[in-house]
């Protein structure tokens, strides 16, 4: 009879077992764009900072609720209003870093496949520059 074998709980690596030990394996001759994309965006590739940069933009995205609703009384505004521009100021900014980042990324995935599609568009054009057929041809 087989014995089963005993693991004691020194012998369990738990971060294995949680994933969080895995480490980012972006080649660095990647170009930049591409790069980029996979160190913050991919959300297929463990180990990289698309979980964190989700959790943090949806904490600010709560965290301007709650400015919004301090901005209307006027007991909190009013001392803190400079903090609540500057606030304001700084939401901008990463939410526009925030969205420009994946359009830069993703249009530096995109250019490799302009060569490809440039031909598919002069394909077209060759075959839309036939005659057309049934004897209806320009004099």
């Amino acid at each position: 009879m087989a014995t089963k074998p005993h693991y004691f709980l020194k012998d369990i690596d738990m971060q294995a077992i949680l994933g969080e030990a895995k480490e980012l394996e972006v080649s660095r001759e990647l170009p930049m764009r591409q790069w980029l994309f996979a160190w913050l965006l991919d959300p297929n590739l463990p180990g990289n900072f698309q979980k964190s940069i989700d959790k943090w933009i949806s904490i600010l995205i709560v965290s301007n609720l709650f400015s919004l609703m301090f901005e209307h009384v006027p007991a909190v505004y009013e001392p803190y209003r400079q903090w609540f521009d500057f606030f304001d100021v700084f939401s901008v900014a990463v939410f526009t870093i925030e969205w420009a980042c994946p359009r830069f990324c993703v249009n530096g995935l995109m250019a490799g496949n302009c060569l490809h599609l440039q031909r598919k568009r002069n394909d077209r054009k060759q075959r839309t520059d036939r005659p057309p057929v049934g004897g209806l041809q320009k004099a």
